[in-house]
């Protein structure tokens, strides 16, 4: 049985790798197609995003069988172990640097063109909403989520800064968290892909603001609604 299994993890990791390949090369013609001839290939990136989708699930089952986790890990497993678990640290950090730089930079960039009065940040790192609050005040709007352990990196109490919180309930929960958020003065917002079942509950509960991956469905509830 374990044979038949190393060979068949043999064949993901040979499919795994040809849609990795798939990825590399619809991404690439993307890019030229769009710099070259102007022209943008309309289905690259949903073709690309499939593969993506496949290939993570594909592999999945072999690090499940091996232990394992997603990453990218030639350089550190090419290092002593020392090394390595110092270089992991490095990298965790210069994510969170990356992401705060970026965050920040956002920021000034909706300074610079006047932008403060329709935009809204949003986070799951609070130490990005801290530093604007910090900074500017009340003067944008902050998203967060709820409760608040879902972010990363919060000292304030998020009920002084946030204008909206996102939770992921329905039923009870739902109804519960919204009124929590709505007696701290924060607006109730629901979470991505939200069911219609979900959208009109949320609705009935006072949630004004709805996050979806699929706006077209949410504007056809809103207009139910």
């Amino acid at each position: 049985m374990t044979k038949i299994l190393d060979r068949f993890e043999k064949v993901i990791k040979l499919i795994c790798a040809i849609l990795f390949i798939g990825i590399m090369i619809l991404m690439a013609a993307q890019v030229f197609s769009r710099y070259l001839f102007g022209h943008a290939i309309p289905w690259s990136e949903h073709a690309s995003r499939a593969l993506f989708i496949w290939m993570i699930m594909l592999y999945a089952g072999v690090l499940v069988r091996n232990s394992g986790n997603i990453g990218f890990d030639l350089l550190a497993k090419a290092l002593p172990a020392v090394v390595s678990d110092i270089f992991a640290l490095i990298c965790d950090a210069g994510i969170v640097a990356f992401s705060a730089y970026w965050g920040i930079n956002a920021v000034k960039l909706c300074e610079e063109l006047g932008l403060c009065d329709r935009v809204i940040f949003n986070s799951f790192d609070a130490y990005v909403l801290e530093y604007i609050y910090k900074t500017y005040g009340r003067k944008y709007l902050l998203h967060g989520y709820y409760p608040y352990d879902i972010m990363s990196h919060v000292e304030l109490d998020p009920a002084e800064y946030l204008d909206y919180a996102c939770y992921w309930s329905s039923g009870e929960g739902a109804k519960r968290k919204c009124g929590e958020l709505k007696a701290l003065g924060i607006e109730p917002c629901t979470g991505s892909n939200t069911k219609e079942a979900d959208f009109y509950e949320a609705a009935s509960y006072g949630c004004g603001m709805f996050t979806e991956n699929d706006p077209k469905s949410a504007l056809a509830w809103r207009e139910f609604l």
